[in-house]
């Protein structure tokens, strides 16, 4: 079994360790990285079970083509590029696998009580002047691009345009990448899976309901018995979408780093009105009463060192690339920036993981009191935190 960190330049890939080494490859590399979240959830129980993991393998065997399905290697974060105008869709796991039928491949999305993000239509009108925009698509103003790139994935979804645009954008696009991947790898079947992690069942919900009505929109339902659906054959590729419930790892939990990234984001936000930085003042704000610090802590010169606020804001600026949202390439800098864009997020990390390593124990030194605690993602929600963290590219 093999698990791969994001393919290099010239298609070579980079073995991971430990789950730790897809941290650089995420979209916002640490600030993804948090216990009880997807993207950690998600390394962690795979990278534990060695390949398939038990309630996967259980859903797996649910249809023939997949029953007895063989685990062959994984590349996490795996950008594929659709081919049209805007970012390449990046999934968070993809496995090829052997099955009786030949091999596939299993486009794996984590979620941890996160939503789909934006249906299409707020995608597409996002940005844009709705009353002088030249360029429409289903009755709404969009930019060339982007409605270049819905045509080509409702074609290739045989989706009507009208249809798609109460869909979720990010089932749409991750749907694409798969068929696309399956094709590239030679693969005649594809399984896009939901593997979802929580501690309350009922948070899936509404996550759940968007990832059924995108199935039947597609032709492959999914009913309330079975959480994987029929099949559908889609651009040559027959594809197969499944949900997978797995509670939260009950050993990992939020502990003083997260109170340092917490500080650190509360910082970052301060004097902005919008819904991401509430979200991050109010976490810091839950996270000062759960570990039992005094009010206003963070400023109190003479029991806390003003080191530890700088160093907490630079943990959190860290990512050179972090800004490059949407990007016109000039004449080969793509090929440039490809070629170093791991090797600078890498050291980013080991930069950020060292000035963690710094403020944690400057923050015990002053702060003993907090060490060993640790708490839940429910804790904070149960206080009046939302579930889901606001998409940060909504607000930058």
């Amino acid at each position: 079994m093999t698990i791969w960190g994001q393919e290099m330049p010239g298609q070579f890939a980079v073995p991971m360790l430990q789950p730790e080494d897809v941290i650089p490859h995420l979209a916002r590399g640490r600030k993804h990285w948090r216990d009880g979240r997807s993207a950690k959830e998600l390394a962690r129980r795979w990278w534990e079970a060695g390949g398939f993991p038990p309630s996967v393998e259980t859903l797996l065997r649910r249809c023939p083509e997949w029953n007895g399905v063989v685990f062959i290697e994984a590349k996490f974060e795996h950008r594929t590029d659709l081919g049209t105008p805007g970012r390449a869709s990046q999934t968070d796991l993809l496995v090829i696998a052997s099955t009786s039928e030949g091999n596939g491949i299993v486009a794996v999305e984590g979620k941890a009580d996160e939503s789909f993000g934006q249906v299409v239509e707020a995608w597409l009108a996002k940005g844009v002047d709705q009353n002088n925009a030249a360029h429409r698509i289903g009755g709404i103003a969009s930019t060339p691009g982007k409605i270049a790139r819905l045509e080509s994935l409702c074609r290739i979804l045989k989706l009507d345009i009208k249809s798609a645009l109460v869909l979720r954008y990010q089932l749409l696009h991750r749907t694409v990448a798969a068929l696309l991947e399956a094709k590239r790898f030679g693969c005649h079947q594809a399984l896009v899976l939901v593997h979802h992690f929580s501690a309350d069942a009922d948070s899936s919900a509404s996550s759940l309901s968007d990832f059924v009505q995108f199935g039947e929109a597609v032709g492959a339902p999914i009913s309330g018995v079975d959480p994987i659906s029929q099949p559908v054959v889609l651009d040559g590729v027959q594809l197969r979408l499944a949900w997978v419930e797995d509670n939260c790892n009950p050993r990992h939990g939020i502990g003083v780093r997260e109170l340092i990234f917490a500080l650190g984001m509360a910082r970052c936000f301060e004097g902005v009105e919008n819904e991401l930085a509430r979200y991050w003042q109010l976490r810091f704000a839950i996270l000062t009463e759960l570990f039992g610090l005094p009010g206003a802590w963070e400023e109190d010169k003479s029991r806390t060192p003003r080191m530890l606020l700088s160093l907490a804001q630079a943990i959190c600026d860290i990512g050179f690339f972090e800004s490059f949202l949407e990007y016109s390439w000039m004449p080969g800098e793509r090929e440039i920036y490809e070629q170093h864009k791991v090797n600078v997020e890498a050291r980013e990390e080991l930069y950020r993981e060292a000035l963690l390593d710094f403020a944690e124990e400057l923050l015990l030194k002053y702060w003993p009191n907090v060490q060993g605690k640790r708490f839940t993602e429910e804790e904070l929600i149960s206080k009046g935190l939302s579930a889901s963290e606001p998409d940060s590219i909504d607000f930058i």
